[in-house]
């Protein structure tokens, strides 16, 4: 019989009696049997992972040293020998006077032959006084595993870092040291130390690292240095140089990164850049097009008084010059004709029309928000010319299509009241716009030529909707 055949099955016996010992729960047990029957089967079929697991679970619902040996004979299997060589650890350590001798010399057999293929090393730590510190941490590649002093740690061979870390006390230095299998290494850790260790950090190559004056490396540097303070210099080409006081405590591990900045840029020189010159002076050719209403008299249409709607359209122009961005002054000149027709009241077979064209020059005031896309407001007050020419049927006993008519025409200059509001859009030499414009002009001075009225209800309104192309000079 083979050493490893021996060994599992003083490992399956010895678990086999510890869980038939019986102190949890009848429920723990049985699921604690139940979990340790299926690893047995799978180990026996060499399935390590799944029966690491289910000897795992049966750990799980009832501790005990026989199964943690099942478990170090899994790892085992996988290959994974500093962790097998714990788990046997483990079982000696828990399992104590317990165990039976041939139990305790099959795992014993076992670290043994583990001892050719891992490293085991015995951490101790001491105190100012010499005396043995009990509660530490070890940190082995910078992983922390809570162990206690008595328990060896096995490793892969090879180069480790290994340190301590004390509650309360500043860790002593780390020890980077190369391990080989065979027999434990002590290692051993006094918080006694008068030095300290730093390590300055810094992302920027070149760098040079300065500890109290003395240049000690490049890039990034870390050392033993006596405990105290201590001036940190760091400079690069190009960067400002970072200076720090460091306090190093005994036995302590300082990390100190660094960010070195890019220097200052030199005072700056502003170009001689003129701001762009508003241009001040616009003319904006304009088509409108509009409609409104006026009151006959009844020189136009007896017995009068009806209110007709006209319909017409525009050609003008507008001329302007910005005192700033804001506020404009411009004038507007702009000629127009437009026209109704309805039936005629003596002759109601025959179509009436009135044809009314206006002259309109006035000065304006114009505002505007700033910007490209600006919205614009217009107001002013000027004068509005108006010739009217209206043709209107005779009275006739027997209407018919074809019957006489009448030529009326007259004219008559009066005030008006211009306001328009919209949006103009900037495109750089020129811009475009779409303005709704509404105007209030007197009609009471259109007259014919025997000085009769031809329309009532004064001031007449018109408005409608003007569209332009400005040209900026």
């Amino acid at each position: 019989m083979s050493t490893t055949s021996s060994t599992r099955r003083f490992a399956l016996l010895l678990a086999v009696a510890l869980l038939s010992s019986a102190a949890p729960s009848i429920a723990d047990e049985g699921a604690a049997r139940a979990h340790f029957k299926r690893g047995v089967e799978l180990y026996d079929a060499k399935q390590y992972a799944p029966a690491l697991e289910s000897f795992r679970a049966a750990y799980r619902e009832k501790a005990s040293p026989g199964i943690l040996q099942n478990i170090a004979l899994c790892l085992k299997g996988l290959g994974q020998l500093p962790a097998a060589a714990d788990a046997f650890e483990a079982a000696l350590a828990d399992g104590g006077e317990s165990l039976r001798p041939e139990t305790r010399a099959a795992i014993q057999r076992e670290l043994e032959e583990l001892s050719a293929s891992v490293a085991t090393l015995l951490v101790r730590v001491v105190d100012a006084s010499n005396a043995p510190v009990d509660k530490f941490a070890v940190v082995i590649d910078g992983k922390a595993l809570p162990v206690t002093a008595a328990r060896p740690i096995h490793l892969e061979p090879g180069l480790h870092v290994v340190g301590v870390r004390v509650d309360g006390t500043a860790s002593p230095p780390e020890k980077r040291l190369s391990f080989v299998p065979g027999p434990p290494v002590d290692v051993t850790f006094s918080l006694t130390s008068t030095q300290g260790r730093l390590a300055v950090r810094t992302k920027v190559e070149g760098a040079t690292v300065k500890i109290d004056g003395v240049t000690v490396g490049h890039d990034a540097w870390s050392g033993e240095v006596p405990a105290g303070t201590h001036r940190v210099e760091v400079s690069a080409p190009h960067r400002q140089t970072a200076v720090f006081d460091v306090v190093v405590a005994p036995g302590a591990t300082v990390e100190l990164p660094v960010t070195l900045l890019a220097e200052a840029p030199g005072a700056y020189d502003k170009p001689d850049r003129k701001q762009p010159q508003i241009k001040r002076r616009y003319l904006v050719p304009m088509l409108s097009l509009f409609g409104g209403t006026l009151r006959h008299s009844n020189v136009l249409e007896e017995p009068g008084t009806e209110r007709r709607d006209f319909t017409g359209g525009s050609l003008g122009a507008r001329g302007g010059y910005r005192l700033s961005k804001l506020v404009s002054f411009e004038a507007i000149f702009e000629v127009g004709s437009m026209t109704a027709k309805y039936p005629g009241a003596k002759n109601p077979l025959i179509e009436s029309s009135s044809r009314v064209t206006e002259v309109v020059l006035a000065p304006m005031v114009r505002f505007s928000t700033p910007g490209a896309a600006r919205f614009v407001v217009g107001v002013g007050v000027g004068a509005q010319a108006m010739f009217t020419k209206a043709t209107v049927p005779q009275t006739v006993q027997q209407p018919t299509p074809n019957g006489p008519t009448t030529e009326i025409s007259g004219n008559g200059v009066s005030g008006t009241l211009q306001l328009d509001l919209g949006m103009q859009f900037d495109t750089g030499p020129v811009f475009f716009e779409g303005l709704l414009f509404a105007d209030t002009y007197g009609v009471g001075k259109v007259k014919d030529d025997a000085g009769r009225r031809l329309f009532l209800a004064s001031p007449g309104v018109r408005g409608g909707l003007r569209i332009g192309l400005g040209i900026q000079f």
